[in-house]
Formats: structure tokens, sequence, C-alpha cells
């Protein structure tokens, strides 16, 4: 049964959960997102490095929250300015204005779902959005 649920688990977690409509285009575009948790962002304001693919050509900002499946809590994020790297560094949602990402702090296993939102110039316009679950104890 541990042997099917971690594979339940995996498959979920390699899966893109959410697809917006791609803006002016009417296609749905939908992000790929992955990431991982290390010890030492335990109860720390430190995001953990995310992985992205396909993202629209036309992104110019993205929009990062974190979210305890568990028992709902926000855990905040951030909106930074798109570099056109696949890549989120660690720490990078605390490094810009109005970043306020908080790691995962759970007394027990808790679920996370960071989601992604590919944003236009205007910071609004949402041109794809994508999210993935990973436990933490």
């Amino acid at each position: 049964m541990k042997v099917l649920l971690a594979y339940l688990m995996a498959t979920i977690i390699s899966l893109t959960l959410t697809t917006l409509n791609y803006a002016n285009a009417g296609e749905a575009k939908t992000l790929i997102v992955k990431f991982q948790f290390k010890s030492d962002h335990y109860c720390k304001y430190i995001s953990p490095k995310i992985m992205l693919g396909n993202l629209p050509p036309e992104t110019k900002f993205l929009r990062v929250t974190m979210t305890d499946l568990s028992n709902g809590n926000d855990h905040g994020g951030g909106t930074i300015p798109y570099s056109g790297s696949n890549i989120i560094l660690e720490d990078a949602l605390n490094d810009h204005p109005g970043g306020t990402f908080k790691g995962p702090c759970p007394p027990t296993t808790h679920s996370y779902e960071i989601t992604v939102k590919a944003l236009a110039q205007d910071r609004d316009t949402v041109l794809g959005e994508g999210s993935a679950v990973r436990e933490f104890n």
C-alpha cells in the first residue's frame, strides 16, 4: 500500500494541475512546475529552487505562491521579473520588493503546493499557470 501511495504521489507531483486560457490566442497554456525542499528550508524565509517549463514567450513576470494543503495556510510568495531562464533560484522570492515567502514549518508531514503564474507586462494578464505538490516533514 505504501509503495502504491508513493507511486501515486510521484505521478501527481509530475503533473501540472492548473490550466488557464492563453491570453490573446485562446489556447490553453499549462506551465510545468517542479521544486524540491531542502532541510534548511524548515521554518525559514527561503524559497526553494523552482524549475519551469512551457513558459509563453510573452512572459514578463512570474507570480509564485505556496499553500499548505494540509491546513490551508498561505506561505506567501512574490512576483519577480522573468529573465528568460527556466529556473527560479533558491531564495529569489524574498530578494524582490514585496516578496513574503515563508518556508514549510509543519509539526508533522504536510503537503505544500507551489503555484506559478506567467504574467504579461501589465502584471495582471495571466498567460499560463501551473503548480506542483511536495510533502515536507
